[in-house]
């Protein structure tokens, strides 16, 4: 159990990987599923309870399934666009892929709430239908 947690928490600019045997003679490099555009575990959970091949098959529908996902929040971050100028190239590249990552959760966010585009603040307070 360990070895899960830690490989579910490697955040990789902290952590090195956690390796971990996957199969006899074969392991994987884990690290923290916040370095990818998809880290939403309640996303997750509804595709493995619904789709076929998972065993469960339940039906879609807000009279089938009540989905709460409690996240760590969010911010909005404001930049002029002048101080872009005065960076360093390094760190307007790293500003630049986490604005990617937070397209992508934004997306993931407005896909899985019934595409009611809510501001971030308010996403805990909704009814999430799908």
């Amino acid at each position: 159990m360990r070895q899960i947690v830690r490989a579910s928490t490697a955040t990789p600019s902290f952590f090195k990987p956690e390796r971990k045997e996957v199969k006899p003679g074969e392991s994987g490099a884990f690290v923290d599923g916040g370095v990818i555009p998809h880290n939403n575990p309640a996303l997750q959970m509804l595709l493995l309870s619904t789709l076929k091949g998972f065993g469960l098959e339940w039906p879609l529908g807000p009279e089938n399934l009540f989905l709460v996902s409690v996240g760590t929040g969010s911010y909005i971050e404001t930049r002029d666009p002048k101080s872009w100028k005065s960076r360093l190239a390094m760190m307007n590249g790293l500003t630049s892929l986490q604005m990617l990552m937070d397209d992508a959760g934004n997306l993931m966010r407005i896909s899985c709430n019934g595409c009611h585009t809510h501001p971030p603040h308010e996403q805990s307070t909704k009814k999430l239908v799908i």
